[in-house]
């Protein structure tokens, strides 16, 4: 009886805490924010001295009306193709300059959407080869009676690429590498590629795997991935096998770009560790019973001969 009492006492003790931690994370009256945006992106032909034009709907799906506000900002990917940079300036971002909004700072009821056009008024100097700009557009927190305090900004990006295509643009790379394990005890088998743009004109790199038994027959596809390879740029990519079984396969890692297609393959072990541990543990008693056997028959033979 005092046993049931005390689960009882645990029990309620342990929903009380879950409450007041929920009443700490989420505020009585903490109004949620969500902000949609479609599309995310857009890839615009761009002529010198011309002008593009182009639009995108940003959609209020929190509970309340929400004040927005949208910045320009460069676009670049460093540190070996891994990190997005929205701040320093390029040549490869002038774009940010051309470009103007229909509206940068505005309110949206809770449920609506706002549609906002993007001109690109292209100078006469402008570079040849591609352009990158980002839009960011988060939400601003109202402030005033009965508000609760919380900074509540989130935000989204659009992200620009234009190309001015003339006798000075260059669309060219290699890839610097591409491997994937030969032997993987569990998990998800990854492949890596490392492709480089050495050009002025952005383009796509597709990632695709096929794995086959060593009877060679397919048993995987990869639906195919791409990835935008910017301009005098680097790009590192994956793509994985995620439902990997137990055994020995031929695997083939394709990364396709320029018209050109790497492909690299081979075999590729997918043992758990104690599996590999059991196989050496094997052939060692087999190497060790040959061993016994040869200096055992040794032995015998030299008995042998002084009888």
């Amino acid at each position: 009886m005092h046993f049931i009492k005390n689960i009882g006492l645990v029990c309620t003790a342990t929903c009380l805490a879950v409450l007041a931690v929920t009443s700490l994370a989420y505020p009585a009256g903490a109004q949620q924010t969500y902000i949609g945006l479609s599309p995310l992106r857009e890839r615009l032909d761009l002529s010198v001295g011309g002008t593009s034009t182009g639009t995108f709907t940003v959609y209020n799906g929190s509970d309340h009306t929400q004040h927005y506000r949208i910045e320009i900002n460069p676009f670049s990917i460093v540190d070996g193709g891994t990190t997005n940079n929205w701040t320093d300036q390029t040549p490869r971002n002038q774009i940010v300059r051309w470009t103007t909004l229909s509206e940068d700072d505005f309110t949206i009821e809770s449920g609506g959407q706002k549609e906002i056009t993007f001109t690109i008024q292209v100078p006469q100097d402008a570079p040849g080869g591609s352009q990158h700009a980002s839009f960011f557009i988060y939400s601003v927190p109202e402030r005033g009676e009965g508000s609760t305090g919380i900074n509540e900004t989130g935000g989204i990006r659009f992200i620009l690429q234009g190309s001015i295509r003339d006798g000075r643009s260059r669309e060219e790379g290699h890839l610097i590498s591409q491997h994937f394990p030969r032997w993987q005890g569990s998990g998800s088998l990854t492949a890596r590629a490392h492709v480089d743009n050495t050009g002025n004109l952005d383009f796509t790199a597709t990632q695709s795997l096929e794995v086959k038994n060593l009877m060679g027959n397919t048993i995987w596809n990869s639906v195919p991935a791409n990835q935008d390879v910017l301009a005098e740029s680097e790009r590192v990519m994956t793509h994985s096998w995620p439902e990997t079984a137990f055994g020995i396969y031929r695997v083939s890692y394709n990364v396709h770009f320029l018209g050109e297609d790497h492909i690299r393959s081979h075999l590729v072990f997918l043992f758990p560790v104690w599996v590999i541990v059991l196989v050496i543990l094997f052939l060692v008693a087999i190497i060790l019973t040959i061993v016994h056997a040869v200096i055992k028959r040794r032995r015998n033979e030299t008995f042998k001969k002084y009888v």
